[in-house]
Parts: structure tokens; C-alpha cells; sequence
């Protein structure tokens, strides 16, 4: 099982954002081309992942591939399922539609959920070529931020392990589809 846990510093926790201007609010661009990443192959839904994304370290949309449908790979389609869960967050977890949940919970309170080795991706972190993946593993990226000094300290109780893709930052969506090359190849030793 993968998860992958997006933490979408500026992201919107409220409804009121235009479709048609996602850059300008919180990067939704970049929100919702990550989960395209994670989530969607060529022809399909990767089953066995599951995308977190955590906006505000205040709600979480969680959308699960095993369960998710109608999920469409464009920025803009994306972003309108997001704005559906945020305009239904409550008190508690519940089903936005098939597969897509809304919780109010941060950052700690998704780590404490999911199950698996916990890898943050840095670029300062070990390469990830030396670095073999567990078989259920747990992947934090950060959006066009870094890690907040709060992000490090809730990370750290979790997890020491820290993942480098390379010595040059990338985009949090381009970071999930080089990181399922290398959970698919098994820390890239076998094709």
C-alpha cells in the first residue's frame, strides 16, 4: 500500500475560489496536478495508493485509489471535487463522493492513521537510488514551500527518513510520479 501526503501550506480551507484561477489561490494548480500524479496512470487509477492532502494543517481530503471514481486528470476537474469537500468539511470524517473524504485533521493526525514507512522528500535526504522502499510506505511531500519548522518537528516524531530524488527541487506533482518510479521498481533495482 502507498501513501502519499501532500502538505498544501496556502491552500484555501474555504469554498470561495475561482476554477478558472487556481495559481492564485494557495497554488490549487499545483494541489490538484499532485494528485493527478499520485493517483491516475496513463489508463487508469493506481489501487493502491492513497492521497492525503492536507491544506492549512487543518483539513485533509483523503481520496482513495481503490475506491475512487469519475476522477478526471484536468487541473480544473480536480479542483472542483476539492472545492465540493471543502464546502462539506464538518466535525468529522466523511464520503464527499465515491472515494474522496474530508476530515478537520492536520498533518499529525493523518500520520497517526495511515500505515507504513514514513519517508519525507527532501533534497538534502538520502538518495533514494540507496535507498530501498518498504513495501507499505508513507510519502510527505511539500507543496511550493518547504517544510515548516511545525512540519519538521510533527515529522520527525514519526519518521528520521529522509528521501532525495535528486540535489534540484522539483514540483511537488513531478516529485509524486518520479517517486512511483521508484516504489514500482523497487528503489530502481528492478524493471
Amino acid at each position: 500500500m502507498r501513501s502519499f501526503v501532500l502538505l498544501a501550506h496556502e491552500a484555501p480551507t474555504e469554498p470561495e475560489f475561482n476554477l478558472d484561477a487556481l495559481p492564485q489561490h494557495g497554488r490549487l494548480d499545483l494541489v490538484s496536478r499532485f494528485l493527478t500524479s499520485a493517483l491516475l496512470t496513463s489508463h487508469g487509477v493506481r489501487g493502491d495508493t492513497t492521497c492525503y492532502l492536507v491544506l492549512q494543517d487543518t483539513l485533509t481530503v483523503k481520496v482513495d485509489g481503490g475506491e475512487v471514481g469519475g476522477l478526471n486528470p484536468d487541473e480544473r476537474s480536480v479542483a472542483g471535487v476539492l472545492r465540493r469537500a471543502v464546502e462539506e468539511a464538518g466535525y468529522r470524517e466523511h464520503e464527499v463522493q465515491r472515494g474522496v473524504y474530508v476530515s478537520p485533521e492536520g498533518l499529525e493526525d493523518v500520520l497517526e492513521q495511515v500505515e507504513g514507512e514514513v519517508y519525507w522528500l527532501r533534497e538534502d535526504g538520502e538518495p533514494a537510488a540507496e535507498t530501498p522502499p518498504a513495501e507499505d510506505s508513507v510519502l510527505v511531500f511539500s507543496d511550493h514551500l518547504e517544510f515548516t519548522e511545525g512540519d519538521v518537528d510533527v515529522l520527525e516524531g514519526f519518521s528520521d527518513r529522509r528521501v532525495s530524488l535528486g540535489s534540484t527541487a522539483l514540483h511537488a506533482d513531478d516529485a509524486a510520479a518520479a517517486s512511483h518510479v521508484w516504489l514500482d521498481t523497487d528503489g530502481y533495482s528492478s524493471y
